[in-house]
């Protein structure tokens, strides 16, 4: 008959292997004791994998995993009732116009606090979505600026209300992100004049300067087909 009265058994404590995928690219690792021998180390499986052997309680790391996979649950649930409730104050926010136009077009337009014209890019992403738009309403230049770690809708309604409420201000804490302009205009308006210059002044300088060099250019087109131009 089994003695049931000494210290239970450490069956628990076996080798216990941890995979890794797509890491170490190839075959190239060798650290450690070098598995498959029962001791602390690495051992190389396949292209791009390996794994971690080592004596391990298994009651232990299964607490573990199952804690690690609890908070993963949890956050991704809190995530998502956040991220709902982003959409529904944005949606409760967008008038009617901007509610199809985003439905449509993935976008919705904003007027600015000194009158100017934008758009907001509202697909998911919010890196350089917020456009500053010309008289003729396109894109003049991509601006970033969101907070960070809440749901794209969050986003885009601070970005909406920053934009309303004070332009001169999100100017200040935006970076210039895309200069959809043409070639021309960039050359007479580098980026780094731009970025000290109002919005109202931005859109009004290109309404301006876009008919002279639209002049220039078919003019030096009718130099280049002339008779000895070339």
């Amino acid at each position: 008959m089994p003695d049931e009265t000494g210290p239970p058994p450490a069956a628990s404590a076996v080798p216990y292997q941890i995979m890794f995928d797509g890491i170490v690219p190839g075959y190239a690792l060798a650290a450690g004791g070098g598995g498959g021998g029962g001791g602390d180390g690495w051992t190389c499986v396949g292209p791009g994998q390996f794994v971690f052997e080592v004596q391990a309680d298994m009651q232990a790391v299964q607490a573990a995993i199952a804690e690690r996979n609890r908070a993963e649950r949890e956050h991704a649930e809190a995530w998502a009732a956040r991220s709902r409730l982003a959409e529904k104050r944005l949606g409760a926010w967008l008038s009617e116009e901007q509610a199809r136009c985003r439905c449509e077009h993935g976008w919705f337009p904003v007027t600015g606090s000194d009158g100017t014209r934008w758009r907001i890019l509202a697909t998911g992403g919010v890196t350089g979505n917020v456009l500053l738009l010309g008289d003729d309403g396109k894109p003049l230049f991509g601006y970033c600026a969101h907070p960070c770690r809440c749901p794209p809708a969050e986003a885009y309604l601070a970005q909406a209300l920053a934009i309303q409420s004070d332009v001169e201000r999100f100017l200040k804490v935006a970076n210039l992100y895309h200069d959809y302009r043409p070639p021309l205009l960039r050359a007479v308006l580098p980026v780094a004049v731009a970025g000290e210059m109002t919005a109202g002044d931005l859109v009004a300088d290109v309404a301006e300067a876009a008919p002279r060099w639209t002049g220039l250019l078919e003019a030096l087109r009718g130099l280049r087909h002339s008779p000895g131009g070339g």
